[in-house]
């Protein structure tokens, strides 16, 4: 195309004009000058001297790209010509942006597509740029369990503790299964039987970084300590005679409790403690080892044991002549035919003598090889049960002429009898039940007994009396404790307040 000069000179004037209105508003808004190109001039074949400044790209200028989830990234802008509005907008379903200010967040993974847009204004067309960003989650390091040991006993904690992760995020533990507990929050790991425990820690998400869980680490424990084990009686005193209930508090288990005494005259029936004499009886508890736990002791608790006292004579244990400890026989079993009561007899012939009045006398006819049981039962001087009470049950008295019968090495003790009465006296103890009663079972061991028939089936008492001087025949009594009772007529006299028993060895009955 060819213009006139005129034309072009016309051209140029407008142009000018133009480039000097808008040189004096940009000077007033800060705005870059807008020139007209010498390249417009060369172009229209005109040539000038006039400088231009070329208008540079509208852009975003953000130099990284990529954030963590939850960030906000500001979305910078640069370039571009006019004084036109910049605005924001986005693309990706999980990203938002501030279409003004350009603060752009994702709160996960994410790409996210960014447009902005600089407006027209008067003679400067619109301007967009695009840029993209990506939005990641951000990985802990790792969490680990840190213990290095990783063994305990039943009853004593291990402190879990944990190394590794990232952020701020608080640490707390847990553990499954039965066996153990754990303070989440100290790591305090206890264990209620013997076992394993597996164990994870836990780091919560902070800032940037989501929660992360260690692996699982597992403790094993073994049977451990009691708790400490105690004697609980209260106060350590006893009366002579009278047994004393013993009971412990503490330890841990369900492992059995026994109890060992040290002491003159101090003797246990189970957990109850009983003396002979005023002293001292130390006691020692033990408790014994169950699934979880190991065995434990007590300390030695010492029990200090007196006389009864008090008005009347008869108030407590404390056995006298007038009032002594009583021991009963109540039923005998193994011997054949029936019981021979022969107290009448007997009063005359030694119960006044050697015995309590009260006191009886009982005979039982007994086959070779049999076995027998004496079932006692022994009331304190006060009238009531004898507890824990020390027995000793005599065989072949030395004052009597008993002799023959003879007893399995369970009752050693009483087969010290030899041929010739008063030189074959033996003995066995017991201890009394909390009912005040004691057993003694007794096998006989003789092979063959002397020959001869039996007064009757049912002999009468003095018929009995007489087969005592033709058969083997062993008499027996029962002392309680060491009671001896010696009364004024006559003098000296021996009482023991027991009944006397005789088993009269013999040929069956046909």
């Amino acid at each position: 195309m060819s213009l006139d000069l005129t034309t072009v000179v016309a051209i140029a004037i407008v142009a000018i004009a133009a480039s000097l209105v808008v040189h004096y508003r940009s000077s007033l808004s800060s705005v870059a000058t807008v020139s007209l190109s010498v390249a417009l001039l060369a172009g229209l074949g005109l040539s000038s001297s006039l400088s231009a400044t070329a208008a540079t790209p509208f852009k975003i200028t953000n130099t990284v790209s990529t954030a963590k989830d939850g960030a906000i990234v500001m979305v910078k802008t640069s370039g571009g010509s006019g004084n036109g509005a910049v605005i924001f907008t986005v693309g990706g379903t999980v990203c938002k942006i501030n279409a003004k200010t350009g603060a752009l967040t994702s709160p996960v993974n994410a790409t996210c597509f960014v447009t902005a847009i600089k407006h027209q204004s008067r003679l400067v067309p619109e301007a967009k740029a695009t840029h993209r960003f990506v939005f990641f989650t951000a990985s802990q390091a790792a969490l680990t369990i840190s213990n290095k040991k990783l063994t305990g006993e039943v009853g004593i904690p291990i402190t879990v503790t944990a190394k590794g992760g990232t952020g701020t995020g608080a640490v707390t533990f847990a553990t499954t299964g039965a066996t153990c507990s754990i303070n989440a929050e100290s790591g305090a790991l206890n264990a209620f039987a013997v076992g394993t425990c597996p164990v994870t820690a836990t780091k919560a998400g902070s800032g940037m970084y989501p929660a992360i869980t260690s692996p699982a680490v597992t403790f094993t424990f073994t049977a451990g300590p009691q708790a400490a084990l105690l004697i609980g009686n209260s106060p350590l005193t006893g009366t002579i005679g009278t047994p004393v209930a013993l009971f412990t508090s503490g330890g841990s288990g369900n492992g059995a409790v026994t109890y060992t005494v040290t002491g003159t005259g101090c003797s246990l029936n189970g957990a109850s403690l009983s003396d002979t004499s005023a002293g001292a009886c130390t006691v020692i508890a033990t408790k014994a080892a169950s699934a979880s736990f190991l065995s434990a002791t007590s300390a030695p608790a010492v029990f200090t044991f007196s006389a009864a006292t008090g008005g009347g004579g008869n108030t407590g244990e404390n056995p006298t002549y007038a009032t002594p400890d009583v021991a009963t026989l109540t039923s005998v079993t193994g011997q054949t035919g029936s019981q021979i009561d022969d107290t009448v007899n007997g009063d005359s012939y030694f119960i006044n003598a050697y015995y309590f009045p009260s006191d009886h006398w009982y005979m039982n006819y007994l086959n070779e090889g049999a076995t027998v049981t004496l079932n006692w039962h022994v009331n304190g001087s006060d009238g009531k049960k004898l507890v824990g009470a020390n027995v000793t049950l005599y065989s072949n008295l030395d004052y009597s002429s008993g002799c023959g019968v003879t007893w399995d090495a369970s009752n050693a003790g009483l087969n010290s009898c030899s041929n010739g009465g008063g030189s074959g006296q033996g003995s066995i103890t017991g201890t009394t039940d909390e009912d005040g009663n004691v057993s003694f079972t007794l096998v006989n061991t003789n092979t063959n007994a002397i020959s001869g028939v039996r007064s009757s089936k049912t002999p009468a008492t003095a018929a009995a009396e007489a087969d005592e001087a033709t058969f083997h025949y062993c008499d027996m009594l029962l002392e309680v404790n060491t009671d001896v009772y010696t009364s004024g007529t006559p003098n000296p006299s021996i009482n023991l307040a027991t009944d006397r028993v005789d088993f009269i060895l013999g040929p069956m009955l046909t």
